[in-house]
């Protein structure tokens, strides 16, 4: 594997797997050892090595931020934050994925009641440029009231960038649990 290949989801998922292995084969190794046995020739390479390589091969995957709709960049740097703890580099262009994020916002009102609505709506696709391919999708819809559509629409601001710091990251994740091979 070249060091393209390997610094993309799908290299993250080999490297997950090999440690998976590595973990497997280690409890094997220790049961060859009680019997007697040399694991010396096997040229084991450790769980925690892979896992470390890993770690580092998701912080060398780039991921550009494409965003419509925000308000001083609110909700690109909530996901922007996201990423990044997660251990993913985020950057301008030329990056192999892109999150493509869209924000709708468009008032509510609702008869006989003093209360304005903003209701909302973020889009966010998680794309592989060079396929086109939406890996992972992310939608969240809800709204916020006050007494003026202003107030509303800057306590949907607050909600959006709570929602995502609270719910991508539990998506992503599963993303890359979920990218691991499933076993029969």
């Amino acid at each position: 594997m070249n060091v393209n290949e390997k610094n993309t989801f799908e290299g993250l998922s080999r490297y997950n797997l090999a440690a998976l292995i590595a973990g497997i084969n280690y409890k094997y190794a220790v049961i060859i050892s009680f019997a007697g046995g040399s694991t010396a020739s096997l040229n084991f390479t450790s769980a925690d090595t892979l896992i470390l390589e890993s770690k580092n091969i998701l912080r060398n995957i780039p991921v550009s931020l494409n965003v419509k709709g925000d308000q001083n960049n609110r909700i690109r740097d909530a996901f922007a934050k996201t990423l990044s703890a997660e251990g993913l580099r985020t950057q301008g262009s030329g990056a192999p994925y892109i999150l493509e994020i869209a924000v709708n916002m468009s008032e509510a009102v609702f008869p006989e009641n003093n209360i304005v609505n903003c209701r909302f709506t973020v889009d966010a696709n998680l794309i592989e440029k060079a396929t086109g391919s939406v890996l992972l999708p992310f939608n969240v819809t809800d709204r916020e009231g006050h007494i003026t559509y202003e107030e509303a629409k800057a306590r949907s601001f607050l909600t959006m960038e709570k929602i995502i710091s609270e719910k991508y990251p539990v998506v992503f994740r599963e993303y890359i649990a979920a990218l691991m091979p499933k076993i029969k």
